[in-house]
């Protein structure tokens, strides 16, 4: 027996009565106050959006009988908002997976218990708005099968979630009262294309409106340009389909630059197309880095010369083609300081609103991000308008994505591989060509993404080259026959260079050789998975990305960490992530790895991306004699409009504003530049310079980078001896110590410190023990196994020897410790430390040496102790303000750093995980206020600190940061050494030169008791 074809499960059957395709534009009439974002204000647009009546089923078939009929009482349903996601509005649950299907895999077919959502409102329209009207119901995005009827007489169906659908309900609308019916399916074999890494939601997501327009009016507009004479002049032609053309009637074509018309020409309405070609000398081009628009009004007239509408559009003029294995734009090369973006909001979902696409431009402009994939699909049609207008280089990417099938050319039943699928497949690419083709920001279109490769990708490609011939990327076509890019997916750093330099290279398995793609431009359409506390390595993968002429850089994954906002009983914001809901299958909180935190909140990695990202970077060429050189990384501008602000730093503080002369150096160039310096203060201490350059226009920092004129020194410094001598006391298992106003306990059974008290105030509570576990971090998913494995979370102490002296009134405690873990043979850290009591402060020097079988990669090696609740307030030289790890802290200037709280110093990923080290550190000062008692920290070398309310196996245990309860001391990390980051969540692991390998390990630290008033870095200075 085989299963009924029903219309949500039939590939052949995506639309019924759906309108063609078209460019995305709003009409306007003649006294209308134009605004291209702003739809509503266009006289045209009866906006259907608010609140509907809706009721789910739990399957299609027990949908309510006639729930379409204007008579069907829907008062008792209840009410929904359009846009939204139903899930997210109390019906129903999310439910995220990443590459899996939520349901069995036979295609076309889904279950039986397949969620259905009726949508109902009516709404008014006048006889004005009917009279000799033609009425289009258009649907920007539905997820994912929807019907739609029209006072009770059905209009049409579509499929293609993240694409506009259109319908004529002209014959069917009235006068007066109008009732629109939406039902809306969840499961349909679209959902066999639709299976992005992203929550599984439904719904009338987008905006629904009306179109009332005059009979004869403009369908589509077709806008391209040509250019001759190195650019010096333009051909906009402009080819317009108008329906139910008055062959008496015109066209008119404006081009407009800051309100001054600079072209118009008007031509014989011809239908049903008319072409209009408009000339232009010395054209202002369109590029990301000088987004130059022009207004194009078209205007169609009656034989009376009597305006029908306007149609406003923007253009940028430039031009795309692949040349000398490159993409260039205008003539120009182009690198992709790239992110991908889901769209997303906490509680909205993929309703996004204007202002949700606004916050993410502003953000994405201020961290010198210049181009964005829309991962995976067609976006709201107004993202594009902000990119033209904002300048990013925008990949658009067709609603197509079968990961859950895999890349195996024999699973025929792929949608990619399956005929049945193949039209559906092709009118995805369509629509998007036909809607975005006049979009100046869309450089690169995309097939889609993670589908294996198919005859369906070739029948796509043809099709949108038939309609455009910008260039077409898939990254998973490993035999470079489809795509004009080669583009591959979190390749190491080291991988570039193969690429670069064209040498044999393996893709999905399947070798390619050089000669299939040294012809082709190279880029990752993924790299750096943001992924909780990362990425790492940014600035590696920029060296590797600038090594070749065909190498354009990348797209980071990716913008925004997709939690949902939820509350607890106290009214404080958590987010949820796979598995929250209940919801089976799910991957956890892999949809949660972006640069910025649900909120918008930018995260420690995207402050990271925007100092490698910045397009003005700087270089040293001879500190010693003020000699530097500025690197210009833009495509296109001079830096004539870059303002740069130089300063001298001394011991963390700026002291001194120095005078810089600017060359206006030409894209893609570098040029010396000599510094004014002042003499550096004599007497030792920290010398840096630093160079900010701002842009003049719109105030954004395009580069930021210091330089290390004089090293601080490493501290503690100077030899162990004390003035005063201490006082060493025995007794059974502890030893206790008297140092002036000091009192130190020492645990002999145990070999390490149990306290330390000064002028009768706690500064440590444990500690220093040694420390080598860290919180596994998500991009340590993969290592983490071997570390359980080794069970460096269950390490055990053994004392092997504690001996006391005294001599030259100090007291010196040498301890032997064995740490190793359970069920281990021959496996273990041998850590040796020499306690040294002064009168001032103590001194520990301490040597750790790993012996056996260990994974290559450790988390950490340091002491951990715990501190007072109160000691809150932190003061640290080193690096700053920001998080820092070994592969993380590029651009992150030395200073002086203080925070009122230690609560400041912890960074909340969804996950809780490793967070807050700050690297490179002198010393570190915990007081109980500003310049209040406390204890200072200074190590040799330099360390790597963490200061938190919790401890590592608090943040290991925990899966939401509200699950978090702050512990009644402080823990405080010093770290040798940490593993560095990487990103291998999904990308590499941490580069070979950042990873913490076994071995054997030295370094000093000194604790020093500050009083209230003391400056922490004239006590460091000073030493003990």
């Amino acid at each position: 027996m085989t299963t009924a074809p029903t219309f949500w499960q039939d590939p052949t059957l995506f639309q019924r009565n759906r309108l063609p395709g078209r460019a995305y534009f709003v009409p306007f009439a003649a006294a209308d106050e134009i605004d291209y974002l702003d739809r509503e204000r266009s006289s045209r647009v009866i906006a259907l959006n608010g609140t509907w009546k809706f009721h789910l089923s739990p399957t299609v078939q027990e949908t309510p009988t006639d729930f379409q009929q204007p008579a069907f009482d829907v008062a008792a349903w209840a009410d929904i908002a359009v846009p939204g996601h139903w899930q997210l509005q109390g019906f129903g649950k999310p439910h995220y997976t990443n590459v899996q299907y939520p349901f069995p895999v036979d295609p076309p077919f889904v279950p039986t218990d397949n969620p259905t959502g009726c949508y109902r409102r009516e709404f008014e329209l006048s006889p004005e708005q009917l009279d000799d009207r033609v009425l289009t119901l258009r649907f920007e995005g539905v997820d994912s099968c929807f019907v739609v009827w029209v006072n009770g007489q059905e209009i049409g169906l579509s499929k293609g979630s993240r694409l506009p659908s259109e319908f004529d309900i002209t014959a069917v609308a009235k006068a007066g009262t109008n009732t629109i019916a939406v039902q809306v399916i969840q499961w349909s074999d679209g959902t066999y294309m639709e299976d992005q890494d992203m929550w599984w939601l439904s719904g009338i997501f987008r905006d629904v409106y009306l179109l009332s327009r005059p009979k004869m009016h403009v369908r589509d507009v077709v806008v391209s340009t040509t250019f001759g004479d190195g650019y010096a002049n333009a051909s906009v032609e402009v080819a317009i389909e108008v329906a139910n053309a008055d062959p008496a009637g015109s066209v008119t074509a404006w081009l407009v630059r800051d309100g001054v018309p600079v072209a118009k020409k008007s031509t014989a309405n011809t239908a049903p197309r008319a072409a209009i070609t408009l000339s232009i000398d010395q054209p202002l081009l369109w590029t990301a880095e000088t987004p130059h628009l022009y207004e194009l009004r078209l205007t169609l007239a009656d034989a009376a010369g009597m305006q029908s509408e306007i149609i406003p559009l923007r253009i940028g003029l430039r031009e795309v083609k692949i040349e000398n294995s490159q993409v260039k734009v205008n003539g120009r090369k182009v690198m992709f300081r790239g992110v991908n973006r889901h769209e997303s909001h906490p509680e909205r979902g993929r309703a996004v609103t204007l202002d949700d696409m606004r916050i993410d431009i502003e953000l994405m402009k201020r961290h010198n991000i210049n181009a964005v994939r829309t991962s995976h699909y067609p976006n709201d049609p107004r993202w594009y308008a902000l990119c033209d207008e904002a300048g990013l280089w925008v990949m658009d990417e067709c609603d197509l994505e079968t990961h859950g099938f895999g890349y195996d050319e024999k699973t025929v039943s792929n949608p990619v591989h399956n005929p049945a699928f193949f039209a559906a497949c092709v009118d995805r690419m369509e629509r998007l060509v036909l809607r975005d083709r006049n979009v100046a920001s869309v450089i690169l279109w995309s097939l889609g993404n993670e589908s294996g490769l198919g005859e369906a990708h070739r029948l796509m490609k043809a099709k949108a080259k038939q309609l455009d011939d910008r260039p077409v990327h898939y990254e998973t076509d490993y035999t470079l026959t489809v795509t004009d890019i080669f583009s591959t997916m979190y390749a190491h750093p080291y991988r570039v260079g193969e690429i670069g330099r064209g040498e044999p290279v393996d893709h999905y398995g399947h070798p390619v050789k050089p000669e299939q793609y040294v012809d082709k431009p190279y880029l990752q359409c993924e790299y750096a998975h943001a992924m909780g506390n990362g990425p790492g390595a940014l600035r590696e993968y920029w060296d590797a990305f600038y090594t070749r002429d065909r190498v354009h850089g990348g797209f980071v994954w990716e913008w925004c960490d997709h939690g949902i906002a939820q509350k607890l009983p106290d009214g404080r914001t958590w987010y949820a992530y796979g598995g929250d809901f209940g919801e089976q299958p799910h991957d956890g909180n892999f949809v949660c790895d972006g640069l910025v935190f649900p909120d918008r909140t930018p995260s420690p990695g995207l402050r990271d991306l925007a100092r490698v990202y910045a397009p003005v970077q700087f270089c040293d060429l001879d500190a010693a004699f003020s000699r530097f050189e500025i690197v210009n990384r833009y495509d296109f501008r001079d830096l004539s409009d870059v303002h740069l602000a130089a300063s001298l730093w001394v011991d963390g503080e700026k002291t001194t504003d120095v005078a810089v002369d600017l060359p206006a150096v030409p894209p893609n160039e570098h040029r010396p530049v000599t510094v004014q310096m002042p003499a550096l203060p004599s007497g030792g201490g920290a010398c840096h310079l630093r160079l900010i350059a701002i842009d003049a226009v719109s105030g954004a920092v395009v580069g930021d980078t210091q330089f290390e004129l004089r090293a601080p020194a490493d501290l503690p410094a100077k030899p162990i001896e004390s003035a005063t001598a201490v006082k060493m006391s025995k007794r059974a298992g502890a030893i206790r110590i008297d140092a002036d106003a000091s009192q130190f306990d020492f645990d002999t059974i145990h070999a390490h410190l149990r306290s330390l008290t000064h002028a009768g105030r706690p500064l440590l509570l444990d500690g220093p023990r040694p420390s080598f576990w860290r919180a596994p971090t998500d991009n340590d998913r993969n290592i983490v196994s071997k570390w359980r494995a080794a069970r460096l979370d269950l390490l055990q102490h053994r004392t092997v020897s504690c001996e006391a002296t005294t001599a030259n009134g100090v007291a010196r405690i040498t301890t032997q410790v064995r740490v190793a873990p359970p069920s281990a043979i021959d496996k273990h850290f041998d850590v040796s430390t020499e306690y040294a009591f002064t009168a001032t402060s103590l001194r520990m020097t301490t040597q750790i040496e790993a012996h056996g079988d260990w994974p290559d990669q450790l988390p950490r090696i340091g002491l951990v102790q715990t501190l007072p609740p109160e000691l809150t307030s932190v003061e640290w030289f080193g690096r700053g303000p920001d998080e820092s790890y070994i592969d993380t802290q590029i651009g992150l200037p030395v200073g002086r750093y203080r925070v009122p709280r230690v609560e400041d110093l912890t960074t909340h990923y969804l996950k809780p995980q490793e967070n807050g080290l700050r690297s490179d550190c002198t010393y570190v000062a915990l007081r109980t206020a500003l310049n209040g008692p406390g204890l200072l920290v200074t190590g040799s070398p330099r360390f790597g600190f963490t200061a938190s309310r919790y401890t590592a196996e608090d943040l290991t245990a925990a899966m939401h940061p509200h699950e978090l309860t702050p512990r009644p001391f402080i823990t405080l990390h010093l770290d040798h050494r940490q593993n560095g980051i990487g990103s291998n969540s999904c990308g590499p692991g941490p580069l070979e030169p950042h990873r913490l390998t076994p071995g054997r390990w030295e370094f000093e630290l000194c604790f020093t008791p500050l009083t209230a008033g003391d400056d922490a870095l004239e006590v460091a200075r000073a030493g003990s």
